[in-house]
């Protein structure tokens, strides 16, 4: 944070700094004002001590106010607490003479400093008009007697200090404008210099711009492929003088082989810019650019150095365009005998692409401009060792061809396979200079033979970690084979061991024979069978299994045997038992429950439990699929119900809790709330959920809320009364004696006696508005003891003075809570409210004490009592329990007729200690 004192930036926030330093000059002027007043009149120090304090506050006021960032409330709120500090002393000093209309001639320039000339007009006229009044006020002899008496010295120096102002003030406003002046000067230059930079900079973008646009347009005409050479000539000699310096006096020449093109205004001048290039089989292009009339020297004559980069660049596009047409012409040929139906590629003796044709960019994805020079390692899969292709490379080395397949990797990541053909051609001297590579896509063909063998081992897996025993028996009963799982199976519970051959009934369990054997005799007929069995192993001990046969067949449709699956359900078997258990037991739940329960599909009751019954009085022979859940439904709330059960179907997540109003069998209004969810029954979408009357506590709830807002009403109307009959009361009598003030100004004897009196009046204003303010709101402060703050309960209530009262408190090992303290606070006050008014007592008895984990409260009178059975119970008891409920307290009434009443209140500690 910056300095309060640093001084502002004064070219960045003028307004800022000469708030400042207007403050500055005025606390200054000030104190020399307050030095000189102290120096020559001493006797009347307070006033300049005063005079100090409220320019001090004046100053570092408007300076905060500044600082945060209030800098045009700084300037209106400086110049008018200026005003006054110089206004209000001339009135008390006896005159505008005191200190001095030039003081008030600063306080206008200080206000047109900091307010513009609107500002320092308005504060001109308005001391104009106040020095008018002071005048007026003098010459009728209404102003005070002068304080201070001035003697040439002193009114040369209360007079010299304000011209001083002034010259200060005037010397800031000069100084700043000259500051002004250069600091625009400066600003000028800057702009000056950046104009300059800023149209070089455009001039050379513009040159750019151009140069770019050339190179466009000649990319954009050997992109024609259909173009001839005398077509492509033409359009990128007429492209060219536009891409020079002076476009008007510029004209070209291109040349491609023996085809020639010249702008009609091409002259051979000494002016010139020429370049040459030859393609890979020889073909010339020339290309010329010249100026008709001599110009200005630059880089290379008249031309710039970016014009020869783009004459070249022009010239080296041309011989990539050369290249590229040659090479199409030349592999036409290739292309016509080989593309139709193989993958051909040529490559360099480096390994080099020099062509590929439209089924190798299929195969791999690659567009034909991705593969051209690029390495074939380019579609390497990594899938062959490295010395695969050490036997390649020695049959080219020996310009032998090579036959092999290649699994390939294409662009998008993916594997196929080609069966290729590489032959090398030899120039006349023997050597290698290019490869040409014929190719088959046999992708499907591996793919299948990789599939055929990855289902043979995975079924093989299957079959070895399967949970079921599997055999394959011959018709003899002769077993042909059998897994893991199997022989694992007979070892446990027959304790045998199998073996390729054995006879599969001397595995068989005796008592399930004869159901087994019906199931082979129709699998052999081409019956698929499945049952389950519950056999008695090697232990006694029984177990389920499920076993299913099917026909078994070779290539030729001939019978081989039977396929027979076991496997053991004796998990299965308990879980469906313990459903079936629990199913009943959750159905006597359902059954016997108050809550309603229901199941609604497709809008109507399918299911309601004996709850639901009793709730609405109907029979569930009425309910179930006879009427839709919405009949029952109060017709203010069907659109509610309607619209949350279809959300719920949708899947659109309403409330899990809603409340809506219900019509009974017998008319009656009932208020439903409802806790449903979605479920599947019977493979369709349904809602499943649970209701409950709260008819009552609704109804109770009313009855609260009616008795809080009655409660509230009466103690509205209690402290109205207590205001109009006391405060205002007061306040009555104290307004009559300012009347008689008003009257009675002169006699200060009778001022102050009213005065005297007026403070008592206003003393007893106050302790009425603090009595009723405790009562609404007490004061219940931590520090303070329980005990301290019921004594000032009794003592509020003036309950003393009617009754005898005792209390006894306990002191507790850990304080109660503030929350605590509050809430026995207000039992106590609606308790003893309610004897003061009702119970004729002249006995109070209150005992807070703590037995093992409670504390209890007990308040006891010895009034005229009333019977708990037959009164009914008012609002002060019932606040009383609902402040006690929310400690998870109980309360406890016992009174009878002329005996008097008592309250117990029993509070867990758990949940009022700190």
């Amino acid at each position: 944070m910056r300095n309060f004192f640093s001084v502002p930036d004064k070219e960045k926030n003028y307004q800022e700094y000469m708030v400042y330093v207007l403050a500055i000059i005025w606390s200054v002027v000030t104190g020399l004002i307050v030095s000189v007043g102290f120096y020559f009149f001493p006797e009347i120090w307070q006033r300049w001590l005063t005079l100090l304090i409220v320019a001090i506050f004046i100053c570092l006021f408007n300076l905060a106010l500044n600082r945060f960032g209030y800098t045009k409330l700084a300037s209106w709120s400086f110049t008018i607490m200026l005003w006054l500090f110089n206004t209000i002393p001339c009135y008390s000093a006896g005159g505008i003479i005191a200190p001095g209309i030039l003081s008030q001639i600063s306080v206008i320039l200080t206000a047109g400093f900091l307010l513009g000339w609107r500002g320092g007009m308005a504060i001109g006229i308005l001391t104009i008009f106040t020095d008018f009044g002071l005048v007026y006020l003098e010459l009728t002899g209404q102003l005070p007697i002068p304080s201070v008496m001035h003697t040439p010295v002193t009114r040369w120096i209360t007079a010299i200090i304000p011209f001083g102002t002034v010259l200060a003030l005037q010397y800031y406003a000069t100084n700043h404008l000259r500051s002004g002046l250069l600091a625009m000067q400066r600003e000028i230059v800057k702009r000056e210099d950046a104009e300059k930079i800023k149209d070089t900079t455009l001039h050379s973008l513009q040159e750019r711009l151009k140069e770019l646009k050339t190179l466009y347009s000649v990319n954009q005409i050997l992109q024609n492929e259909d173009a001839s050479y005398q077509q492509i000539v033409g359009e990128i000699a007429q492209a060219l003088p536009l891409g020079w310096q002076y476009p008007d006096i510029t004209a070209a020449r291109v040349r491609i082989a023996d085809t020639e093109f010249a702008t009609k205004n091409y002259v051979t001048s000494e002016y010139s810019q020429q370049v040459e290039v030859k393609s890979a089989l020889g073909t010339k292009a020339f290309i010329e650019v010249v100026y008709l009339k001599p110009m200005p020297e630059f880089d290379e004559g008249p031309f710039l150095k970016e014009e020869r980069d783009l004459i070249n660049m022009l010239a080296e596009m041309l011989k990539i365009d050369l290249d590229r047409r040659e090479r199409t012409v030349e592999l036409k040929d290739y292309k016509y005998a080989l593309d139709v139906a193989s993958i051909v590629s040529i490559s360099d003796v480096n390994g080099l692409f020099q062509f590929v044709n439209e089924n190798f960019c299929k195969a791999s994805k690659y567009k034909r401009e991705e593969l051209s020079g690029k390495h074939h390692s380019i579609i390497w899969s990594n899938f062959h060792p490295v010395e695969y292709f050490d036997e390649i490379r020695l049959a080219m080395q020996n310009g032998t061809p090579f036959r092999g397949e290649f699994c390939n990797k294409a662009k998008d990541g993916t594997l196929y396979w080609v069966d290729s053909s590489i032959v090398p051609f030899v120039d006349k001297n023997g050597k290698v200079y290019q490869y040409l590579s014929i190719s088959y896509d046999i992708t499907k063909q591996k793919n299948a033979e990789h599939l055929i063998k990855e289902q043979a081992a995975m079924f093989k897996a299957i079959i070895e970690n399967t949970k079921e025993s599997i055999y394959l028996i011959a018709p003899d009963y002769k077993i042909l084979q059998f897994n893991t799982t199997a022989k694992e199976r007979i070892e446990i519970t027959r304790g045998m061991e199998l073996h390729i051959g054995a006879d599969f009934r001397d595995y068989l369990f005796q008592d399930i024979s004869y159901n087994f054997y019906p199931m082979f005799y129709d699998s052999l007929k081409g019956i698929d069978r499945s049952e389950e069995f519950r056999a008695k192993g090697v232990n006694d001990q029984y177990f389920w299994f499920q076993a299913k046969t099917s026909p078994v067949y070779d290539l030729r449709g001939e019978l081989i045997g039977v396929r027979l699956l076991t496997e053991s359900i004796n998990d299965r078997k308990q879980a469906e038992a313990l459903l079936r258990e629990n199913e009943e037991k959750f159905r006597s739940i359902v059954e016997q429950s108050l809550v309603g329960i229901f199941i609604i599909r497709e809008g109507r009751l399918i299911y309601v439990n004996p709850g639901f019954e009793k709730i609405f009085g109907y029979s569930k022979d009425k309910l179930v699929n006879r009427i839709s859940f919405e009949d029952l439904v109060h017709e203010d709330d069907v659109e509610i119900v309607r619209d949350t059960y279809r959300k719920r179907i949708k899947k659109q997540k309403p409330k899990e809790q809603y409340i809506f109003r219900a019509i009974r069998n017998d008319g009656v209004l009932l208020h439903i709330e409802v806790i449903a969810s979605l479920i599947t029954y019977d493979h369709e979408p349904a809602v499943i959920g649970t209701l409950v009357d709260i008819t009552d506590r609704i109804e109770e709830e009313r009855r609260i809320s009616k008795a809080v807002l009655d409660a509230q009403e009466n103690e509205r109307l209690q402290i109205g009364m207590e205001l109009h009959d006391n405060v205002k009361q007061i306040l009555a009598g104290s307004g009559l004696y300012l009347d008689m003030v008003q009257n009675k100004l002169n006699d200060k004897a009778a001022v102050s006696n009213i005065l005297v009196e007026l403070k008592k009046f206003n003393a007893q204003a106050i302790t009425e508005v603090r009595r009723l303010s405790h009562q609404l709101a007490p004061l219940v402060e931590e520090d303070t003891k329980l005990n301290d703050k019921i004594e000032w309960l009794i003592g509020s209530l003036k309950l003393k003075e009617l009754v005898s009262v005792s209390i006894q408190i306990n002191e507790f090992e850990e304080p109660l809570d503030n929350s605590t303290q509050l809430t026995f606070y207000r039992i106590l006050q609606e308790q003893l409210s309610n004897i003061v008014k009702h119970a004729k007592a002249s006995l109070v008895e209150i005992n807070i004490r703590s037995v093992n984990d409670h504390i209890y409260l007990q308040v006891k009178d010895n009034g005229i009592g009333f019977d708990v059975n037959s009164k009914k119970e008012g609002i002060g008891l019932a606040n009383i329990r609902r402040r006690v409920q929310l400690l998870n307290g109980k309360v406890e009434v016992v009174s009878f007729p002329d005996k008097g009443c008592e309250i117990n209140i029993h509070i867990p500690k758990a949940t009022v200690l700190r």
